[in-house]
């Protein structure tokens, strides 16, 4: 018998950011996790390698909503135009630590008047 872990969530504020801070994040899910997936705009399954493919295909100088998934541990990152949200699916040190640097990331370009966005120069 194996007890289930404590779920959690985490929200942080609103906030800019560029390309380099996306793919910051996505390394950090990389590095601590078997896989990442990520979603948006009618685009779905796209890998960390197919992210520059994506904003070249889509032609745009910013998205709203992007979703980021990634699993063993199953961690995601819900990037959205009023805020962010991070689950992760057990409450342990390692999970932690990459919420921890994902905070780092994102609380980086945070303005009391922004609304979460992706820039993509």
């Amino acid at each position: 018998m194996k007890k289930t872990g404590s779920k959690s969530f985490e929200d942080f504020p609103s906030t800019t950011l560029y390309l380099n801070d996306l793919k910051d994040l996505i390394n950090v899910l990389a590095e601590n996790c078997e896989e990442v997936k990520i979603r948006t705009e009618g685009y779905d399954d796209i890998s960390p390698d197919e992210i520059d493919e994506l904003i070249e295909n889509l032609n745009k100088e910013k998205f709203e909503d992007i979703f980021i998934s990634a699993y063993r541990p199953y961690i995601t990152v819900d990037l959205r135009s009023f805020g962010i949200r991070v689950y992760i699916s057990e409450d342990n040190i390692v999970e932690r630590g990459v919420v921890s640097k994902i905070r780092e990331i994102t609380h980086k370009n945070v303005s009391i008047l922004a609304r979460s966005r992706i820039y993509f120069p």
